[in-house]
């Protein structure tokens, strides 16, 4: 069955249970998509992202090739020239040239390849368990290779840029006027000097204009994973251990024996030495488990079917707020005396506060979530006993970027562990040193209570912090090593055309410095030029840039596609490291001898 047939009769599934079951299924419908879809998705605009920077490097390194061989075709133009007088046709010529920049580019493929098996090696000695700074995935070493399809593609992507970028050198080293050629030692005509000098200017432009839409990607990734790394996280990570416990249902079926084990379990670890606080929670903040459930409101009417309002629930212990630092704004926060007779209350986040008691104190109001609510009976479907599942709201606490620092807090309630008690919590430890140094104590004392019962996840919860923006930290690194090849290759390209016009003109700058030409004439021509090549492609660039903000935008936190720093600085940039590409060139010019130019000439 396909995907979409399997969509279409899912949604006709839906319809009927949205017409037979409308409290409960009205609005709401299926998604079918591969597994492989499923895993890559979030994935894909950075792959994406990044894939398109390789190939903006790719082109501008072409580009500087093709500008080479542009140079070595004028100085091959007199060689050209004797064999089309020896009886070589123009296709044959055009086949010499195209051979001998296919071997080039069958060279530089091959290094490539050198250098990526270089790389693998280099990921091999990286730990691939877990991520780190630098490697925000896991991996082993035979997830990464160089197979025959990587071969095969290695050496058509060689040729193909070989010939693409060979081919306009070629053809002009193949257009000739034999008798102009024959008898002046120089490149050729003046005319063809001139179309080579735009030819290698409009590589140069868009040298220049690849490198700059590069570097303002970096740039505003750079800006937003700033930003993200300012996020108000709503707790204080630091000092603070973190580890899971899963109770089997066989040996804990009762809540308890569940209250029991993790009372014994925190009164102990409070008691190990450099522990300021110990609390449990059922889902941990960035560990990526959530669950979430509608809610009523005491006296307030109850919403129609598919307009439930759902508020995210967490089950946690009296010290846990303490432990894992989140403060609390108003009322006050669970403590011993919230025992499993005592009446029912809960506490409400900033976020769900004002979402849902907009003006109003919610503090004293009270509440019923449908997972208390559900009565469940053998001879028909569930009911809903809200009256007796209500709970008083006694205190408001901070928000928690719960999903991720990306995400907006949402809509969280927080009961008394001992009045809804689960058997699977994460155990958060706040320490006065490093947290992962009473690790071992912490493992001791879970199975002194209970010898069976194994602890998993040990993390520092700062760890945790910094594993959940891995992946926006690898896409700065690597956009921005990636921009930084391509300004310098943009650079060499603008020094390489300055430099190379200053060759041509040696003799015409040799005439102007013997007619009493300044020396801050001659570099002020140069270097105006030069810069007339830079900003045109900076100008081009920044239109680019737009573009390439439009796709970056989910990958943007807290800065705009279109921000005004991260363009203006590209540009200063870009200006800074040309002029010098432009000065050099024009500070040779005006060391030239005006006698040794006219007499070499």
């Amino acid at each position: 069955m396909t995907i979409a047939q399997a969509q279409g009769e899912l949604e006709t599934i839906a319809s009927r249970l949205a017409q037979t079951y409308p409290g409960d299924n009205r609005g709401r419908g299926f998604l079918v998509m591969s597994l492989r879809e499923q895993s890559v998705k979030d994935l894909r605009p950075a792959i994406l992202v990044l894939l398109g920077a390789v190939g903006f490097v790719l082109l501008i390194a072409c580009a500087n090739v093709a500008n080479l061989l542009l140079a070595r075709a004028t100085a091959r133009h007199r060689e050209m020239a004797i064999r089309a007088a020896l009886g070589a046709g123009r296709g044959r010529l055009v086949r010499q040239l195209l051979t001998e920049h296919a071997v080039l580019g069958i060279a530089g493929g091959g290094c490539g390849l050198l250098l990526a098996t270089w790389g693998i090696d280099l990921l091999a000695v990286i730990p691939g368990t877990v991520p780190s700074l630098f490697v925000p995935y896991t991996m082993t070493r035979s997830d990464i290779a160089i197979d025959r399809v990587v071969l095969m593609f290695t050496a058509a992507l060689s040729l193909v840029t070989a010939f693409v970028f060979g081919v306009t050198p070629a053809l002009e080293a193949s257009r000739l006027e034999l008798a102009a050629s024959l008898k002046t030692s120089g490149g050729g005509s003046a005319a063809g000097s001139r179309r080579q000098s735009r030819m290698r200017a409009s590589l140069v432009v868009a040298e220049v204009a690849l490198s700059v839409t590069l570097l303002i990607g970096a740039g505003l990734l750079l800006r937003a994973f700033v930003q993200l790394q300012r996020v108000d996280l709503g707790f204080r990570p630091e000092h603070v251990l973190s580890f899971d416990v899963s109770l089997p249902g066989s040996k804990y079926p009762a809540p308890p024996q569940t209250s029991a084990f993790f009372d014994r379990v925190l009164e102990r670890l409070r008691a190990l030495g450099g522990v300021t606080a110990a609390g449990a929670s059922e889902f941990l903040p960035l560990s990526g488990a959530d669950s979430a459930t509608p809610f009523f409101v005491d006296g307030r009417p109850r919403p129609a079917p598919g307009d439930e309002q759902k508020a995210h629930y967490r089950s946690v212990t009296a010290d846990y707020m303490r432990a894992l630092g989140i403060s609390l704004v108003s009322g006050r926060l669970l403590s011993d005396r919230d025992a499993a007779d005592s009446p029912h209350v809960a506490l409400v986040n900033e976020t769900m506060a004002r979402q849902y008691w907009r003006g109003q104190n919610p503090i004293g109001q009270r509440m019923a979530i449908t997972l208390e609510a559900l009565r469940f009976r053998p001879d028909g479907p569930p009911t809903l006993d809200i009256a007796s599942s209500m709970r008083e709201i006694v205190g408001i606490v901070a928000d928690v970027r719960h999903n991720g620092l990306q995400k907006d807090p949402v809509p969280e309630v927080y009961l008394p562990f001992v009045q809804r008690p689960v058997r699977s919590m994460t155990v958060v430890l706040r320490t006065r040193s490093d947290p992962l140094a009473v690790a071992r104590d912490a493992r001791h004392v879970v199975t002194a209570i209970d010898p069976d019962q194994p602890i998993a996840n040990v993390n520092s919860v700062a760890d945790l912090v910094s594993a959940s923006i891995a992946q926006p930290r690898f896409n700065v690194l690597l956009l921005s090593a990636f921009a930084a090849v391509a300004v310098i290759l943009a650079v060499v390209g603008v020094y390489g055309v300055m430099s190379y016009s200053v060759a041509l003109r040696t003799r015409e700058i040799g005439v102007r410095i013997a007619l009493g030409g300044q020396a801050r004439d001659i570099a002020r021509l140069i270097v105006r030029q030069g810069m007339r090549v830079a900003l045109t492609g900076l100008a081009i660039g920044l239109v680019g840039a737009l573009a390439l903000g439009r796709v970056m935008s989910g990958l943007l936190f807290g800065v705009t596609a279109t921000d005004p720093v991260t363009f203006a600085a590209a540009g200063v940039v870009l200006a800074a490291v040309a002029l010098p590409a432009c000065y050099l060139p024009a500070r040779r010019a005006m060391r030239i001898d005006p006698v040794d130019a006219l007499r070499n000439e």
